[in-house]
């Protein structure tokens, strides 16, 4: 997909904006069986609003994302962004970014929530509050990053206000993990 553009400031707690605004797995008696998202590459575009990727938005604990990559600038507006997915999926493993990051929490691959990520990488600018080449920001500690790597920019910007902790902060892989 080449020259995608969506913009969005409507704001609920789940709303998303992305090539997949939200996603979610269903349930079939006593199991999930997740969203997957595979095989999807955006070449260029712009993607903002206040929880949003260059794939998917807003994922879940039962979103999957694989092979996929973003080159469209993805730009929140004070709130959660990234380049694969701007907030919370499962698991996304092979996937890369090429495209600039900015938001509160910024991740070049992920930029909040609960996720597994494996085999990913950065090369695109990210910028923000707390700011990751790979991982932007989780309070629980439930985030795993295997064999991934950032070559990009990471920048952090703007002041925390209010409850956050510890930031500004900016990691070439994650800016900020809580247990």
């Amino acid at each position: 997909i080449s020259n995608m553009y969506v913009d969005s400031e409507a704001y609920y707690y789940d709303y998303g904006v992305g090539l997949f605004g939200c996603t979610e797995g269903r349930l079939i008696g006593q199991d999930v069986e997740p969203a997957v998202i595979e095989n999807v590459f955006v070449t260029s575009g712009y993607v903002t609003g206040i929880i949003c990727g260059g794939i998917v938005g807003n994922g879940s604990s039962s979103t999957l994302v694989s092979r996929c990559w973003n080159g469209a600038t993805v730009v929140s507006n004070d709130s959660r962004s990234g380049g694969i997915v701007g907030s919370s999926a499962y698991q996304v493993y092979n996937c890369y970014n090429i495209g600039n990051i900015s938001g509160k929490y910024a991740g070049g691959i992920v930029g909040f929530g609960t996720t597994e990520i494996a085999e990913c990488y950065n090369k695109g600018e990210v910028s923000g509050a707390y700011s990751g080449g790979i991982y932007g920001f989780s309070l629980n500690g439930k985030v795993t990053i295997n064999n991934c790597y950032n070559t990009g920019s990471i920048f952090a910007d703007g002041t925390v206000i209010g409850t956050a902790p510890a930031g500004p902060a900016a990691g070439g892989i994650a800016s900020f993990l809580h247990n």
